[in-house]
């Protein structure tokens, strides 16, 4: 998932006080806050309050967010859009079991009253990647560099992934490429490189600054980054994952759940306030973070500091689904298992039918949910969910509305709504945002006028499963599982299941 967040009109940063902070939703028995907003880098991070304890993590879009806790607060840093209305979903555990309730936030601060310099470390790399996946030279960020004492010998071939490259090389004094000595360089999109050291094997002498060393074997690893945990899990290495930045109940999969119930793997703070002295006693050789670690770029610094390299992945960038899977390659690199990375990966292609193409069935799909104002939340036509719909042979009901979505999501109007989906074949709601809806009786209290929609009369709704987001390894049979439900064909879905 991509976060896109933005300080829009606001030159200066550092630490402001809100001039206005709004907000509504919920029962009323809990308050929201914020005392505080950050400015770097063009981005906004907001310090939210709840006056409950109870409130485990929050959500922005399909992007959990874990806090601090007092005796009777929750506290969360969220990146935030200033000027306009936002939704933020809070899951509060203080009912028989969690729930998720979607609260509006509005906050504007003043240029005038900063009360100091933000770190500007979090630069903003997020447009020079979203610019470089569609600049003809896309790819000069990820050429093979030459390193002093190493000789380039190959690099790893990717068919759908545009945001990292891996290259190959040895030892100039063993130029016959002894196995074990193989030395990988993986290169990201955000420019940062990574050289990998095989075990035994020395660090090459007057090596860029640049390049971020990573000692083989990596065997205790800090995990932030969710989308990675089930690439891990597919080439059975889940045991290198030591210590995870989301807690047993933020995870929809089940790998890293048992590893945290056997206590093979240890909650070890969250991405922005992780345990260093639980991760420094405990050999920590290694933090895998997502591109929220931008917004906490001290905690980043920090890590480093203390000796622990820190990796981002950038996998939510892809601009397709097989893109996203196809980071195992990368993983499979870290890990030594190129070769099962690789069969995995063929292996999946075939499984999601996307290579090889749906027959184009001209029916409607409408992917959407509600959020606590009652606006519909649509998705942009070029992100990957919309272009699964059409691989699977569907045609994206909100395609006509593209100039209206000008990030990865927004909502719309009911009147927008209605107009493109009142004529809908099918509907796929987006439940694991909105887990309030579970039958097609939920989702027609949510606003009566669907009941006149031609998918809830033909009883055509169906909804996302809750693991969707995690499944990094098997995102792609979504497109299967479109073609499954548009065609009739007898099959198992893997995310999809009709509302009742």
């Amino acid at each position: 998932m991509v976060l896109a967040v933005s300080a829009c009109g606001h030159k200066s940063e550092g630490i402001f006080a809100p001039t206005r902070f709004d907000w509504s939703g919920g029962s009323g028995r809990v308050s929201i806050s914020c005392e505080k907003v950050t400015v770097s880098g063009g981005e906004a991070v907001a310090e939210i309050t709840f006056s409950s304890p109870n409130y485990e993590y929050v959500r922005v879009e399909d992007e959990k967010i874990f806090g601090d806790h007092t005796d009777k607060t929750s506290t969360f840093s969220v990146p935030v859009e200033l000027d306009t209305d936002m939704e933020l979903v809070g899951c509060t555990t203080a009912m028989s079991k969690p729930h998720e309730i979607s609260y509006t936030i509005y906050i504007s601060i003043d240029d005038k009253y900063s009360s100091g310099e933000a770190d500007e470390a979090s630069s903003d790399l997020r447009e020079k990647v979203k610019d470089s996946r569609i600049s003809e030279n896309a790819n000069a960020d990820l050429t093979a560099p030459d390193i002093a004492g190493l000789s380039y010998k190959y690099s790893m071939k990717l068919d759908y992934a545009k945001c990292f490259a891996v290259h190959y090389y040895i030892n100039e004094s063993d130029i016959n490429g002894v196995s074990g000595n193989t030395y990988r360089l993986i290169s990201v999109l955000d420019g940062r490189k990574y050289l990998i050291v095989p075990e035994g094997c020395a660090v090459p002498d007057d090596l860029s600054k640049e390049i971020t060393v990573l000692k083989q074997p990596i065997t205790h690893v800090y995990l932030a980054a969710t989308s990675a945990m089930s690439l891990f899990d597919v080439l059975d290495e889940t045991s290198l994952i030591r210590y995870t930045g989301t807690d047993i109940s933020g995870w929809d999969i089940e790998a890293p759940r048992e590893a945290i119930e056997s206590g093979k793997m240890t909650f070890a703070g969250k991405y922005s306030a992780p345990d260093y002295e639980m991760l420094i006693d405990g050999g920590c050789d290694l933090a895998i973070e997502s591109t929220m670690i931008l917004h906490s770029p001290e905690t980043k610094e920090q890590l480093e500091k203390v000796g622990i390299p820190v990796f981002i992945d950038w996998s939510s960038y892809e601009s397709s689904a097989l893109g996203r899977t196809e980071w195992v390659k990368l993983y499979g690199a870290l890990a030594g298992h190129e070769s099962e990375a690789e069969t995995f990966f063929k292996n999946e292609v075939l499984r999601s039918g996307i290579a090889e193409g749906f027959e184009k069935t001209g029916k409607t799909v409408a992917f959407f949910y509600f959020n606590s104002r009652g606006l519909a939340v649509i998705r942009n036509s070029d992100d990957y969910i919309p272009k699964m719909i059409r691989d699977g042979g569907g045609e994206y009901v909100f395609d006509g509305l593209k100039e209206r979505v000008d990030g990865i999501s927004a909502d719309i109007s009911m009147e927008e709504f209605y107009q493109a989906a009142v004529d809908a074949d099918y509907i796929i709601y987006n439940g694991n945002i909105d887990s309030t809806v579970e039958t097609v009786e939920d989702l027609v209290a949510k606003n009566e006028l669907l009941s006149g929609f031609k998918a809830v009369k033909d009883a055509n709704v169906y909804m996302v499963d809750g693991k969707f987001y995690q499944s990094t390894d098997t995102v792609s049979e979504f497109a299967r599982d479109v073609h499954i439900m548009l065609s009739g064909e007898s099959g198992e879905m893997r995310f999809l299941k009709k509302m009742n």
